[in-house]
């Protein structure tokens, strides 16, 4: 008999699923909330084919007609089954043909259903009769009962036999809660009598019976149906109670001590805690490539199961829960031997307070049991007293409690504690799922080896998940915080005041959700990604390891004893011994035939009583089993321990409340992509949707699930929105908070624009930003929003003193960022996703356009829009606003996440795409650094408020621009850099308002904030401005020498090869020719000056490597030397004009550089610019003239007089020069000749010369050690 059973009763609970599933569908119909999901909604998310097709259909027809009226009346008429006047019934029937038919096909679709039931409720009684008549049988040899089943002698079938008879309690509750069905019958059987009558009189032609006035409903029922209807419908509970009692002999013992068998796996999985210190999630030992072996990952699987195994077993034998035995309820229970079905179910109970029947469709669990216990114990004495050994009454003592002050007690305490142990227990989930997840990032390959901690965190996973929104789902209906006494999270037995106490232990529910359904969903789309792991894994594990361990085990088992009862089983697992057997043929339709016939064998075995017998070959076929099913039927695996049904059957609590805090208030961006992932799989198929009826009805949610996806997207589009909209009025209030700074600036703390003379433009701008750059140097990206205070909240109340908020205050914005970050990671891992992308582009192009018109005051009328539209503010004002609007747009969707796969052939990426359709817009806005770059070489002395629309990266460009060309920090005040960067994210704060030191702007900490604030990427943009900068100098130095080679090369034969005099006139009289002699000098120091900064800013860049000058400059000199026909020339002339050069009258001490190595003088500056300058095969030559016209300049000349707007150098001795100067001049020819001994080339043309400050001038190194 329990092989036969092996068959049946998956077919049997099949049927039930697909029972259930067909009356949830029809009885949805006559709900408010299925006619409202059901019907087509107005607007533009249904199309006209859609709206013609609900026409047509059933559901659209039931709409109009008053059901409540019709249930009323009929379930009336069939429970009093009294005759009543047909013009009775009519009038309350509608009117219509088309109604009346639909009506008539409804209730009979009803009927046909309750048909059913009644077929399978027989179909199981009669296999659970015969299964529990065998277990109860004796032998007839020594009258000893058989070895009943017990979940450890064969779970399979304990698994379904327990199953079939908790679905027969679910289904009978479940089709008893709609109080419409006797209506329905009613209705059917009338309606059914008038089409009947109407086609006999068709058919007959006649009226010789005469019109009937009154309809008799027992004349026309069916009474088998209506029978099974009245025995269920008033009292479902104690319907069942009597169908146990009466076809399950022994009063329900065998049913008890099945579910008692389950006991053992359910404590191992209850404190997840415990089985973390056991080594159960030992996920150390999973890294090494261990296989996950620990026997409660089994159990882990089925602890759900058991919870509604033990509940429905309760309600079926209530009086299995009441203690006979006086002296076993006297001991404490410890163990499963001394365990009463009343401690395993208060075990339960304690854990949960509804009961899922199907679909969205809960109960209360107290209540049932109360009722259960009540009718069934109560009923016989009202003053009897039952006995428990809970622990809750005393520990193991026996105590004497009313029952119902029993169950109020039980149900006070699961209020309390369960919802914060499943908090608890969530906790530890989330901690799984994120450990697994990371596992298989770390190494798919470990999938294999991990898959049975994989499935057990996956089902834990959904069961918490399904208890978390059963529990919210019903927790309270109104808009107070009251709890209601119709709450099904409350028991009938309870105050309400109980649960008021405790109902902060049931919220934050879509926090909780928001935190699990993330690395739920990650973790199951991972092991779907990597299952082709597992088949090789295990046909190897198959083949060896299980087909070795069990021929071992079967060896021992038959060495043990000989038997009569070993000798007859050796010949059925003769076969299980081959190992051959156990390697897995994929190809094959017939897959594992040896698990079919284990699972026979090893039924017929426990019902023989060998369980004991077989225990260890049993563990290693049960393993074997499992493993063949990974190998098989992974994916159903899978798919059972990770389901998301319930996701979409309480879609009111995870895609309505769960998304719109996820979206608004969740910390992690995650989760609302993870829902809209979810979802869209489940939309799909790619999740399978289980209680559903058939493609019709798959159909049905396939368009509901449509619907609430593109409400989601739109979500998250307008989410988008409003964050890109928040970045844009963060970045203009910045600016304009800056302003009162930038107005403290007085007007003669102003520089005057260096008189530069007129020369050709030579155009430098060759190496334009690219898009990586660009996204790097934009502000408030993760590194800047780190250093800038919190944006102002309001524009009227922007004011100096906000600017000192705390950091940390931009959660809005870092969230937006953070929100477009994973919208770009899904768009460029699912290749279908371009709908979501056309939709953002729509969405901000049409966000864009309506800003620009936000800027423009618009006529009335139409005509002369051209003439007659105005700026609503000034045209600066507008500007901002316009490139605050592209540099957010930029800096949200620019992210690398963007960048699509590999395999992704869907187009451009969502950055180019909204890039280009907002340049459709603006096509002839300008570039800021364009403007720069143009003015790179002859910088003008450009307003503040030009300055106001820049980007970040573009105005620190330009502050180092400035140090070049005006020798010194813009007009002495910081308030340029700082319109865009505050003082205390780039400098230290000052209390007072004393003077900002400039050189703390390229000190070696400002560097690092640099990097802060722009990125690396953005550090390299500066030092291509910086390169382009110096490479339009030296063209600017070309054209000077080249205007002046006659009296440059009058200076070199002045000069000659051998060391000068210091009295030596020729020389002072050719320098005195130099018609550009400052700006020579000025030249020289605005090229070293840009070699320095670049030489520092180039070690914080991403390309670090090489030289500054020659990774970034030497490449632009040769393409312009190449494009000017490669004439060098005026190199010959640098030794020249840098010895001139130390005549100039520029020789003022600069204070805004420093550096370790050097000081920060103009001298240091123009050698540097000469070491870099200078070409090699003449570059100890060319050095030695220059030191040796500096050391002269030191020991003999005297400090420089004012010279004439012509340049012209005063030539007069004067005193030697201050030791300050001195020193200054000494430290650059040092710097010139250990630039000139790095760099030079061996062998040189002219030979080989000591450049030694002792052998140039011993009296200048006297001076030099002197002053040190």
């Amino acid at each position: 008999m329990a092989s036969t059973l092996l068959d049946e009763l998956p077919c049997l609970l099949d049927e039930a699923e697909d029972l259930m599933a067909r009356l949830s569908c029809h009885m949805e119909l006559l709900s408010p909330r299925g006619l409202a999901d059901t019907l087509p909604t107005t607007g533009s998310e249904v199309t006209k084919a859609e709206e013609q097709a609900f026409k047509s259909d059933l559901r659209q027809r039931l709409a109009a007609i008053d059901m409540d009226a019709i249930f009323k009346f009929f379930g009336r008429q069939f429970l009093t089954s009294q005759p009543v006047a047909i013009e009775k019934v009519n009038a309350v029937l509608p009117i219509g043909e088309a109604q009346l038919s639909a009506l008539h096909a409804f209730t009979a679709t009803i009927y046909q259903l309750l048909r059913r039931l009644h077929h399978w409720q027989q179909t199981a009684w009669e296999a659970l009769t015969r299964f529990f008549a065998d277990s109860n049988s004796t032998s007839s040899s020594d009258g000893s009962k058989n070895c009943m089943l017990t979940f450890d002698s064969h779970p399979v079938l304990t698994r379904l036999v327990l199953s079939t008879v908790t679905k027969y309690v679910k289904m009978n509750m479940f089709w008893c809660s709609f109080n419409a069905i006797p209506g329905l019958l009613a209705l059917y059987e009338f309606l059914q009598h008038s089409q009947t009558l109407s086609n006999a009189r068709f058919a007959t032609g006649t009226l010789a019976d005469g019109p009937q006035t009154l309809f008799s409903p027992l004349e026309h029922a069916d009474h088998r149906v209506r029978e099974f209807v009245l025995h269920f419908s008033s009292n479902p509970l104690s319907a069942i109670q009597r169908d146990f009692q009466q076809h399950v002999t022994d009063g329900g013992a065998a049913l008890a001590a099945l579910a008692l068998s389950c006991v053992e796996s359910f404590n191992a999985c209850c404190d997840l805690t415990r089985l973390r210190h056991q080594g159960v999630f030992d996920l150390e030992a999973l890294v090494g490539g261990s296989y996950a072996s620990h026997p409660r990952l089994v159990d882990l699987l089925a602890a759900s199961d058991i919870s509604d195994w033990v509940i429905c077993t309760a309600l079926c034998v209530p009086h299995q829960l009441q203690v006979k035995d006086k002296s076993v309820s006297a001991q404490p229970a410890r163990d499963s031997t001394s365990l009463q079905l009343w401690d395993f179910l208060e075990l339960v109970a304690r854990d949960r307070l509804v009961l899922v029947l199907h679909r969205y469709t809960v109960v209360n669990l107290h209540d049932l049991l109360f009722q259960q216990l009540m009718s069934s114990l109560s009923a016989t004495a009202s003053a009897a007293l039952f006995t428990t050994s809970s622990p809750a009454f005393g520990g193991g003592r026996q105590a004497s409690t009313s029952l119902k002050r029993i169950m109020n007690v039980i149900s006070k305490q699961t209020l309390r504690t369960c919802g914060s142990h499943h908090r608890q227990r969530r906790e530890i989930v989330v901690w799984l799922l994120q450990s697994c997840v990371q596992l298989l990032q770390h190494n798919p390959a470990l999938l294999a080896p991990s898959f049975p901690l994989l499935l057990a965190a996956l089902a834990m996973a959904s069961d918490e998940l399904e208890w978390l929104v059963c529990h919210a789902a019903l927790r309270t209906t109104t808009d107070s915080n009251e709890p209601s006494c119709n709450t099904p999270l409350l028991p009938s037995h309870v105050k309400p005041k109980h649960l008021q106490r405790v109902l902060t232990s049931f919220t934050g529910v879509e926090a909780e959700l928001a935190a699990l359904l993330p690395p739920f969903h990650r973790l199951r789309g991972l092991v779907e990604r990597h299952a082709h792991f597992l088949v090789d894994y295990y046909q190897a594990f198959l083949a060896t390891g299980d087909a070795q361990g069990i021929q071992c085990a079967i060896e021992d088992f038959k060495g043990e004893a000989n038997s009569s009862s070993i000798a007859a089983m050796a010949p059925l697992l003769e076969g299980f011994s081959n190992r051959e057997r156990y390697a897995t043929d994929l190809s094959s339709p017939v897959k594992a035939t040896w698990a079919r016939e284990w699972r026979q064998t090893n039924a017929h075995f426990a019902a023989g009583g060998q369980v004991p017998l077989l225990r260890v070959l049993r563990e290693r076929m049960e393993q074997a089993t499992r493993h063949a099913q990974y190998v098989s039927d992974n994916d159903r695996l899978l798919e059972h321990a990770a389901r998301f049904s319930k996701c979409w059957w309480f879609r009111d609590i995870i895609f309505d409340r769960c998304f719109e805090h996820a979206l608004l208030d969740s910390s992690t961006p995650s989760s609302p992509i993870a829902l809209l992932e979810i979802l869209a799989s489940l939309a799909a198929g790619d999740y399978a949707l289980e209680e559903v009826v058939d493609k019709e009805d798959a159909a049905l949610q396939s368009r509901r699930m449509i619907q609430i996806l593109a409400r989601m997207m739109k979500g998250i589009i307008q989410q988008l929105e409003i964050g890109l909209e928040n970045v844009v009025r963060r970045d203009v209030a910045l600016q304009r908070d800056e302003i009162p700074m930038l107005q403290e600036v007085k007007p003669g703390q102003e520089e005057g624009k260096p008189a530069l003379p007129s020369r050709r433009t030579v155009r430098f701008s060759r190496t334009p930003l690219n898009v990586a750059e660009v996204r790097q140097a934009t502000p408030t990206t993760p590194q800047l929003s780190q250093g800038l205070s919190s944006l102002q909240r309001n524009r009227e109340s922007s004011t100096h003193t906000k600017c000192q908020h705390q950091l940390g205050q931009l959660d809005v914005d870092e969230r937006c960022l953070a929100l477009a970050g994973e919208l770009l990671a899904h768009l460029a891992q699912h290749l279908g996703a371009n709908t979501m992308k056309n939709a953002i582009v729509q969405r901000l192009q049409a966000c864009f356009t309506r800003f620009l018109r936000g800027l423009v005051t618009f006529p009335s009328s139409s005509e002369g829009l051209a003439d007659i539209a105005t700026l609503r503010c000034s045209l600066r004002d507008a500007r901002v606003e316009i490139q605050c609007f592209l540099r957010a747009t930029q800096r949200l969707f620019g992210g690398d996440g963007c960048k699509p796969n590999v395999n992704n052939d869907g187009g451009e990426t969502l950055d180019d795409a909204l890039q280009t359709a907002l340049a459709q817009t603006l096509a002839a806005e300008r570039s800021s650094l364009g403007r720069l770059l143009d003015w790179a070489l002859d910088a003008p002395w450009e307003s503040e408020e030009e300055l106001q629309h820049w980007r970040l990266v573009d105005r620190l460009a330009w502050f180092y621009v400035t140090l070049v060309t005006r020798q010194g920090c813009p007009a002495a005040n910081p308030a340029l850099l700082l319109a865009s960067v505050r003082k205390q994210c780039f400098l230290p704060v000052h209390e007072g308002p004393e003077a900002l030191d400039p050189r703390e702007y390229t000190s070696h900490g400002t560097l690092k904030h640099l990097v802060a604030l722009v990125g690396r990427n953005g550090v390299d943009v500066i030092c291509t401005t910086l390169a382009n900068l110096l490479a339009a100098q030296v063209q600017t130095l070309r054209s000077t020498l080249e205007a002046e080679q006659q009296a440059l090369l009058a200076i070199d034969a002045a000069l000659g090869n051998n060391g000068i005099s210091t009295t030596n006139s020729a020389l002072t009289i050719a320098i005195a020719e130099l018609k550009t002699l400052d700006d020579l000098a000025t030249q020289f120091i605005r090229i070293g000056t840009t070699a320095f900064l670049l030489q520092l800013l180039h070690a914080f860049g991403s390309q670090a490597t090489g030289g500054a000058w020659q990774t970034c400059v030497t490449p632009l000199l040769e393409q312009e030397e190449q494009q000017t026909g490669g004439q060098a020339t005026w190199r010959r002339l640098l030794p020249a004009a840098c010895t001139a050069g130390f005549y100039a009258s520029v020789w003022r001490r600069s204070t805004y550089l420093v550096a370790a190595e050097a000081v920060d003088t103009n001298a240091h500056m123009m050698s540097l610019a000469m070491a870099r300058l200078l070409p090699p095969p003449h570059r100890s030559l060319a050095v030695r003239r220059c030191a040796v016209a500096a050391l002269a300049r030191v020991s003999a000349c005297g400090d420089a007089g004012p010279t004439s707007n012509k340049g012209k150098l005063q030539l007069q001795h004067q005193a030697p020069l201050p030791g300050a100067n001195g020193r200054a001049l000494l430290e650059a020819v040092k710097l010139l000749l250990a630039e000139a001994a790095l760099t030079q080339s061996n062998g040189d043309a002219d030979g080989s010369f000591d450049l030694t400050l002792e052998r140039l001038l011993p009296h200048a190194v006297l001076v030099l050690r002197s002053e040190s």
